[in-house]
C-alpha cells in the first residue's frame, strides 16, 4: 500500500498487533474445521450404528449362513467405521494445531492461553465392531 492510503489506525498498530490479528484469523478458520470434523464424525458414527443394526438383523435372519447381502452390509459397516475414524483423527489433529496456535497467540500477546470452550471430540469411538462372518 502507498503510505498516503493508510488509515491512522493502520499507522499506530504495532507488528505484534498485525501478527496477533493474523493468528486470530487462522485460529477462527481452524476452529471451524474442528467443528466440521466433529459433526462429520458424529454423522459417520450414526450411519455406522444404523448399518450395524441392519447387519445384526440380517445375521439373525440368516442364522449363520453367508449371504451376499450379509457380506455387502458388513462391507458397508466397515466403510462407515473407517470413515468415522478418519474424521476423528482429523479432528484430533486440528485440535492439536489449535492448542499450538492458542499458545503461540498467547506468547505474542504476552498473556495466558485461552482454551476453546467448545467440547472436544469423543476419542473413545462408540463404534463396536461387528462379529466376523463365519
Amino acid at each position: 500500500k502507498d503510505r498516503s492510503s493508510w488509515s491512522s489506525e493502520d499507522r499506530t498498530r504495532t507488528a505484534t498487533d498485525w501478527i496477533a490479528e493474523g493468528l486470530e484469523k487462522e485460529l477462527k478458520v481452524l476452529r471451524q474445521s474442528i467443528k466440521e470434523r466433529r459433526r462429520a464424525h458424529e454423522d459417520a458414527g450414526s450411519q455406522a450404528e444404523r448399518i450395524r443394526l441392519e447387519y445384526q438383523a440380517i445375521q439373525a435372519n440368516h442364522k449363520g449362513q453367508k449371504s451376499a447381502m450379509l457380506r455387502s452390509t458388513k462391507a458397508d459397516l466397515d466403510k462407515q467405521e473407517q470413515r468415522a475414524n478418519k474424521f476423528r483423527l482429523e479432528a484430533e489433529e486440528f485440535e492439536r494445531q489449535e492448542k499450538e496456535l492458542v499458545n503461540r497467540l498467547a506468547r505474542v500477546r504476552g498473556t495466558t492461553p485461552e482454551v476453546s470452550s467448545a467440547p472436544r471430540i469423543s476419542y473413545v469411538s462408540p463404534v463396536v465392531k461387528a462379529p466376523p462372518i463365519p
